[in-house]
């Protein structure tokens, strides 16, 4: 038994106990090993430290700084199988500084691991990304004689638009979408914010085949304007006439995903003036889209008695189809056709 044991390494420091039990028997090796560790490393020593498969969960994170972690755990010899399916292990770590995990930058980090026969718990996981902030928790499922699962829940809060989907690389061209055509768009890029909330589970090595759902809230003044008259809406915008341009800041919905398809019910995007509804589906194997889209110009007007709502009925009313669209295409090529019928303007006698 090495008990009270004390190292440092440079800046680093380990202590705890470590005992080994063995038999009088042909078995080599011991037939366990019990650690009750706390060190404040290099990530590359804590793991050789630890060993086995906190070692493996450590190797997945890079910093230059010191996280504290600690570790708690039974290692049974695979030679007993009186003891099979005991070995445990109990790990903790505080990292706040930045880090990366998987080349996904995250500001500061601090979970609770505890690994066990067959599922492994990730639970008060709390760190920061993209200037928020995030929990999770985390369950992985590793059955012998079945594919490894996940479920999970995240909550991310705050967090910059632009950041958060940047660093993730399988949304690249999503977050370019997001982006306002107008020159002013990278000027307001920082002030865009980002909510997310996810409830899920699915095979560990295939995303696409996963299910759950939540939803998601995203406020950004730069998500884009409608321009109902064109041309002249711009001319109008420093008028007392500027209702014919209509700014787009918030996007919202809640979600369920199954597979390869992500739908909503519906996607609402919402400005001083105007509400656009959009229920319909993501396929985010080729980010194709199938959906309907709805846009009340003046929904979001609170006195329907206003001079500007009575102004905006002259031109809403008589076209009410005009204002209904089918979406198709893709993310970054969309495809919008009108739904309205023209024999719909063709008097009936």
């Amino acid at each position: 038994e090495l008990h009270d044991l004390q190292a440092t390494s440079g800046q680093g420091w380990a202590r705890g106990h470590i005992s080994f039990t063995s038999r009088l028997d042909k078995v080599k090796g011991p037939a366990s090993v019990r650690l009750n560790m706390e060190a404040k490393l290099p990530l590359q020593d804590a793991a050789k430290l630890f060993g086995g498969n906190p070692a493996k969960i450590l190797a997945e994170f890079e910093t230059d700084a010191l996280p504290l972690t600690r570790l708690k755990g039974a290692i049974f010899h695979k030679a007993y199988p009186e003891f099979a399916g005991k070995s445990f292990f109990d790990l903790s770590a505080i990292c706040e500084a930045p880090l990366r995990f998987k080349d996904i930058p995250l500001d500061y980090l601090a979970f609770e691991l505890y690994g066990r026969s067959e599922i492994t718990h990730l639970r008060q996981v709390e760190l920061g990304y993209a200037g928020g902030q995030a929990r999770a928790a985390i369950d992985v499922i590793t059955p012998k004689d079945q594919t490894n699962a996940l479920r999970y829940r995240f909550a991310l809060e705050d967090a910059q638009q632009h950041r958060a989907l940047q660093n993730l690389p399988q949304f690249k061209q999503i977050e370019q979408s997001l982006k306002s055509r107008e020159a002013g768009a990278r000027s307001g890029a920082n002030k865009a914010r980002a909510h997310l909330r996810l409830h899920g589970r699915g095979p560990v090595d295939d995303p696409f085949r996963h299910n759950g759902f939540g939803r998601f809230e995203l406020h950004n003044d730069q998500l884009g304007t409608i321009q109902l008259l064109g041309p002249l809406s711009k001319i109008l915008q420093n008028t007392q006439l500027n209702f014919t341009s209509f700014n787009l800041n918030t996007m919202q919905g809640a979600f369920h995903y199954q597979n390869e398809y992500l739908n909503f019910n519906p996607l609402q995007i919402d400005g001083p003036r105007t509400r656009i509804l959009a229920p319909g589906q993501l396929r985010l194997t080729d980010e194709s889209l199938d959906m309907q889209v709805s846009v009340s110009l003046f929904s979001n007007l609170g006195d329907p008695d206003s001079k500007l709502r009575k102004i905006g009925d002259i031109f809403i009313k008589p076209l009410p189809n005009l204002l209904r669209f089918e979406l198709t295409g893709t993310v970054t090529k969309q495809k919008l056709r009108s739904l309205y019928d023209p024999r719909n303007f063709i008097p009936r006698f």
